[in-house]
């Protein structure tokens, strides 16, 4: 009996350490129906990402911790006020492209907001959050918001007006 047990063990632990319990894994969760936010990475369950409906919009974010970073927001036009939490988590981020194919013409930030980064989460000049929402004319930053992204607005020339909450402290010199 206690050779099955090692055995058992023994197999188990070459499964796991070569992968093919991924798989498996992500049979188990088709058949229990889980939600497809949780993921299994072989070790453990992680949150890769989540969807959620807010005023319409449905965002798509990502998870680290507490803090949820918006990598897409499908529904959005006209004016549009980024929730400061989305399903409790809080708004930290957004990604390059998030508002690709939006139709909003203005955009209300959230005073959590401190990072404004491609999706290989560094910045870059000619990939912000909006230079891809061609239609969006205005962006307000929320009072209580104390630092502005230094990429917030890079590469948005149709962005005509940018209201400043006099919170800020440091804000890129281009919008300042």
């Amino acid at each position: 009996m206690r050779k099955t047990w090692k055995r058992l063990l023994a197999i188990t632990l070459v499964l796991v350490m070569s992968g093919i319990a991924a798989p498996l894994t992500q049979l188990a969760q088709q058949e229990l129906n889980l939600p497809s936010w949780l993921n299994f990475d072989g070790w453990g369950m992680k949150v890769a990402a989540a969807d959620t409906i807010v005023g319409g919009v449905t965002y798509t974010y990502t998870l680290s911790g507490t803090n949820a970073t918006i990598t897409k927001a499908t529904g959005a036009s006209g004016a549009l006020a980024i929730p400061g939490a989305l399903d409790g988590y809080t708004v930290t981020g957004i990604v390059y492209d998030a508002f690709a194919g939006t139709s909003i013409t203005s955009i209300t930030i959230p005073k959590s907001v401190t990072s404004m980064t491609n999706r290989n989460g560094g910045s870059s000049s000619s990939q912000t959050p909006f230079s891809s929402a061609s239609l969006l004319r205005t962006v307000i930053f929320e009072s209580g918001m104390t630092t502005i992204p230094s990429s917030a607005l890079d590469n948005c020339p149709q962005v005509t007006a940018v209201t400043i909450p006099n919170t800020v402290i440091s804000s890129p010199s281009r919008i300042a």
